[in-house]
């Protein structure tokens, strides 16, 4: 190998390290994009009903009241449990409920004011993960929009 092969060769490396740093910074300010935001005030609940009409009905109260970003209904749910000293099993359907917890309090009285069970299911989780461009669309979703002045 003479010495133009030598310089070339140490151009082609630079232009590769150079090459791999730019997409390295790239890579770094997209996951940091995505991990901006930190899904600490952001719940799921879980609650079950009886049935897909009042599925619909909560669901669409609680997102068209900004009380929740989105409810997920997921079919097929057999619950036994005892109520009233008798053991029961059933088919329910189960809401996951996607919001914040500064809602939490206002949702669960919504909740069982459209629930036709006397002590629906009603409980909160902690989210621990999630990307960010969906924790900052769940806390724009549980906010009510201002009012035209």
């Amino acid at each position: 190998m003479n010495q133009t092969d030598d310089q070339t060769d140490n151009h082609t490396d630079e232009q590769t390290d150079n090459h791999t740093d730019e997409q390295t910074d790239d890579q770094a300010d997209d996951q940091t994009d995505d991990q901006a935001d930190e899904p600490a005030d952001l719940i799921v609940l879980m609650c079950s009903v009886p049935n897909d009409e009042v599925a619909l009905k909560i669901s669409n109260a609680l997102v068209e009241e900004h009380l929740a970003a989105c409810v997920s209904t997921v079919p097929g749910l057999r619950s036994i449990y005892r109520w009233e000293g008798k053991i029961c099993n059933e088919t329910e359907l189960l809401l996951l409920i996607k919001s914040v917890e500064t809602k939490a309090i206002e949702l669960a009285v919504r909740v069982k004011e459209l629930h036709p069970y006397e002590t629906p299911e009603l409980i909160a989780l902690p989210v621990v993960g999630g990307i960010a461009p969906y924790v900052r669309w769940v806390r724009e979703q549980t906010t009510c929009p201002k009012l035209p002045e």
